[in-house]
């Protein structure tokens, strides 16, 4: 039997989101939470059936690169929670088009990932292996940046989710309530070319913040006191979930004080899950 496997990474909200050169863009980052894509080629296998949009993947797949094979069966798994701004859906659907690409021996770069994606769904920029602004509409990568190394994030996470389609139909992202050209970029920009993880906290706080008039998270400002005080680098936020992370270098930051002191203060209670998180490179992996 021929098998192959292929593992696409989460992520913990977005580096940074708004408004650069005139249009919505973002710059995700890749954690160490996944879904994975079974490629079989006995079709009588059974599975959990694949989702509205990873069948999408499949069909937009076999209709570009005019392939198709009826003993194909793909079934998924998943550890990023739905609807929580982690990425789950676009992890789905690049597991399965990266799939179906080694499965038919077909070269795909992260670019045509990156296009095929948001032919189905905004998207996050998970495809690529470096930070990259994301222009997550049209599928277009602006410009990359190099991932700063010995980086964790503490995932806060809601009870409750967003429907992404519905939050964007609503027009609040193409309200005025971010400025026109965000600050966090140039932010970033001197995070990656210096190795400055002071300018990377000043990035995500500050898209973080703007972000609070579209979509609001519970304790945010008492958050970042309370990280930069335990020498946290700061917090991110998902632009369009439910999630919050605390990012840190364990070498640097104390984790478990933020916590404690979070805690007890009472800042954590819209949070009830909680875990640790490395950052990774983005990309789908074959893992078998």
């Amino acid at each position: 039997m021929k098998s192959l496997r292929i593992q696409a990474p989460g992520t913990c909200g977005e580096l940074i989101q708004g408004r650069f050169g005139g249009h919505e863009q973002l710059v995700s980052f890749a954690i160490d939470r996944y879904s994975t894509a079974t490629f079989t080629d006995q079709a009588s296998m059974t599975g959990p059936p694949l989702s509205a949009k990873t069948q999408m993947a499949r069909r937009l797949f076999e209709q570009r690169y005019q392939v198709s094979d009826r003993h194909l069966t793909i079934t998924m798994a998943t550890d990023i929670p739905i609807g929580k701004g982690m990425a789950s859906s676009t992890a789905d659907i690049l597991a399965v088009l990266a799939g179906m690409g080694l499965w038919h021996k077909i070269p795909l770069t992260a670019d045509d990932l990156a296009q095929m994606a948001c032919q189905i769904e905004p998207s996050d920029s998970i495809m690529f292996k470096d930070w990259t602004l994301f222009d997550h509409i049209r599928g277009q990568a602006v410009e990359s940046f190099t991932m700063l190394e010995d980086l964790e994030v503490l995932v806060l996470e809601m009870d409750h989710v967003v429907d992404t389609k519905q939050l964007r139909a609503s027009g609040v992202f193409d309200s005025a309530h971010k400025p026109e050209h965000s600050r966090s970029l140039s932010y970033l920009r001197q995070a990656s070319s210096k190795r400055d993880y002071h300018a990377l906290g000043r990035a995500i706080i500050t898209s973080a913040c703007e972000n609070q008039m579209v979509l609001a998270k519970p304790h945010l400002e008492e958050l970042i006191d309370l990280a930069l005080q335990n020498k946290l680098w700061g917090m991110n936020t998902a632009h369009s979930g439910t999630v919050v992370g605390a990012v840190y270098s364990p070498s640097v930051g104390d984790i478990e004080r933020f916590t404690a002191l979070a805690q007890a203060k009472g800042y954590l209670k819209a949070y009830p899950k909680r875990a640790k998180q490395g950052f990774i490179a983005g990309g789908p992996k074959v893992i078998g």
